[in-house]
């Protein structure tokens, strides 16, 4: 067999058919005196492909594939065995004589391809296998999309991207680790599948822990390139609503206190059979409009974060011939409320949800017989002779003038305003550990960090000044800490 001079150190020849085995392979520089089976060369036969699993993944990762078949022991002495496909290659591992596996290329496109192997440049397969690559441009949804800690919840997990005969499971990625929940269902581009328990610490008081859910093939470990959201979350609580009772006619907003809706942004509530969509005000308190009843009557009201599930929590809601929910004086002690705010100060921050007692000082003051702050009223109380406290809460954001009434029903503008801040809600800390001398910049990213608050990040029972980058931004230092110590921040 005539050889091809291609340097000092290479010449190529083309191999004759030989049947399988192993043969020397010798070169000659004059034709006729060969060296002494200076190289051993293996002819391998053609195999044959079974079947390749699973048969079709994502046009924009690569994902883990086995092939079957038989023969593939003669491929492990070599590191030159390639899955073709369709012309692009990636490296291929013997496993066994009847298993291989190799990575699907980044294509980058959908595309039906014939896979097969390569033995560097030459097939050594007999037939080919097909495999799709699809392309994804849809996120999951999940309804509902929470549930609590102790898992069981069961979600369906709907996926347009998915064909209707392929058979994907869920999984769910819960603190970077991966769970795959075999399906209870699987119907067209829904699976059903009953979510796990959290892995991680359990949800606080009204917080929540985020995961994310999917759809993932059959032997692979590798999902989907998005994956939707999942919050572990404590079952919601409703503390009270204030105020309790409104016109027939509705109208009116209530705030609901309570918690569990953390981070969510689909708050539904339900006065009786009569639903109506509320708005998150802080990880406490929801606002609510008030639909119109039928006629006087006494229904419980519900919330639900999906518009689904309603809480099994209810309170007790008054619709009445003549009334408005604006117009209603709440009886609330004045003991549970924060410190006094002195009225020397025109404006105050405040938090909102969160109730403050005013004081309003002066010879009218003993007039008053109850302040109203963002549509919601409360009775004074009488402090000394001429001074009396009105708790108010802010229900949304910004600057809101406080107004007064002598008689409970009529109210007026005072000169008194109070500036409601949203409260912080943190979603994410850069770098979460650093050294117990302190000194660490952490980056946390959350909502309503607003410009001008006295920020402050307090690490367990030690706060330090925190600075605002935007709003959803700010920055602090760690303080001297513990050893081997987790806080909360």
């Amino acid at each position: 067999m005539d050889a091809t001079f291609i340097s000092d150190t290479d010449v190529t020849c083309l191999a004759p058919p030989q049947p399988p085995g192993l043969v020397c392979l010798d070169l000659a520089m004059d034709g006729s005196t060969f060296t002494s089976c200076g190289i051993r060369f293996s002819y391998v036969p053609r195999m044959r492909l079974s079947s390749v699993s699973p048969t079709r993944g994502e046009a924009t990762k690569s994902a883990l594939v086995t092939i079957r078949g038989d023969g593939f022991s003669a491929l492990s002495q070599t590191d030159s065995v390639w899955c073709d496909w369709s012309g692009t290659r990636t490296h291929a591992t013997v496993v066994s004589n009847n298993r291989l596996t190799c990575l699907t290329p980044n294509l980058g496109r959908a595309a039906n391809v014939n896979l097969t192997l390569a033995l560097g440049n030459v097939p050594v397969a007999s037939n080919d296998l097909n495999f799709e690559f699809f392309w994804r441009d849809s996120v999951p949804r999940l309804v509902p999309d929470h549930g609590p800690a102790t898992g069981g919840t069961t979600t369906v997990v709907h996926d347009s991207s998915w064909p209707a005969d392929s058979t994907p499971s869920c999984v769910f990625v819960i603190e970077g680790h991966r769970h795959v929940a075999e399906p209870l269902l699987r119907e067209d581009h829904e699976i059903t599948c009953a979510v796990p328990p959290y892995s991680g610490a359990t949800p606080d008081s009204g917080g929540a822990r985020l995961a994310f859910a999917g759809l993932s093939l059959p032997g692979s470990d590798h999902d989907s390139s998005q994956l939707a959201a999942f919050w572990y979350r404590n079952a919601l609580t409703l503390a009270r609503v204030e105020p309790s009772t409104s016109g027939v006619a509705g109208g009116g907003v209530v705030a609901v206190t309570g918690g569990g809706w953390y981070n969510s942004d689909r708050v539904t509530g339900r006065f009786g059979t009569m639903e109506t969509k509320c708005t998150v005000v802080s990880p406490t308190v929801v606002t609510c409009p008030v639909p119109a009843a039928a006629g006087p009557s006494s229904v419980r009201v519900h919330l639900s974060t999906s518009g689904e599930d309603y809480s099994a929590a209810s309170l007790s809601f008054e619709y009445l011939l003549n009334a408005t929910a604006s117009a209603r004086v709440l009886d609330r002690p004045v003991r549970s409320y924060p410190k006094p705010i002195g009225i020397s100060a025109r404006t105050t921050d405040l938090n909102v949800g969160r109730a403050t007692l005013l004081e309003f000082e002066g010879s009218y003051a003993q007039s008053l017989v109850a302040c109203r702050l963002q549509g919601l009223a409360s009775p004074t109380h009488s402090l000394a002779a001429t001074r009396v406290g009105c708790a108010v809460t802010c229900l949304v954001p910004g600057v809101s003038l406080v107004e007064t009434s002598s008689d409970g029903s009529t109210f007026a503008g005072s000169s008194y305003s109070v500036h409601c801040r949203s409260f912080p809600v943190v979603s994410s800390v850069h770098p979460q550990f650093g050294p117990v001398s302190g000194g660490s910049l952490l980056t946390i990213t959350g909502t309503g960090i607003e410009s001008g608050a006295n920020l402050r990040c307090q690490f367990g029972t030690v706060g330090t000044p925190a600075t605002r980058i935007s709003d959803t931004t700010a920055t602090c230092a760690t303080q001297i800490g513990r050893a081997s110590c987790r806080e909360r921040v």
